[in-house]
């Protein structure tokens, strides 16, 4: 694995999380490092940071702050 590969790798423990659970990617960097941008994105989506899983979580608990608000103004 070439060093900058490897430095890049271990400058975040999400990707080194995502490496350990998914070992085929190690594999494909290896062979084809350019496919960089697709294996952050496929880290990014494993441990839910991508935009819409995100604004996803954010609406859950909008509506969960309003459910809450709508009860105890029942009262």
């Amino acid at each position: 694995m070439p060093p900058e590969l490897f430095h890049f790798l271990s400058s975040k423990r999400e990707f080194h999380t995502f490496i350990r659970w998914h070992p085929e990617w190690y594999r494909t960097l290896n062979k084809h490092p350019e496919k960089m941008e697709e294996f952050v994105y496929a880290a990014q989506y494993f441990h839910g940071q991508t935009l819409p899983q995100r604004l996803k979580r954010w609406q859950n608990n909008l509506n969960m702050a309003l459910l809450l608000l709508s009860l105890f103004k029942q009262r």
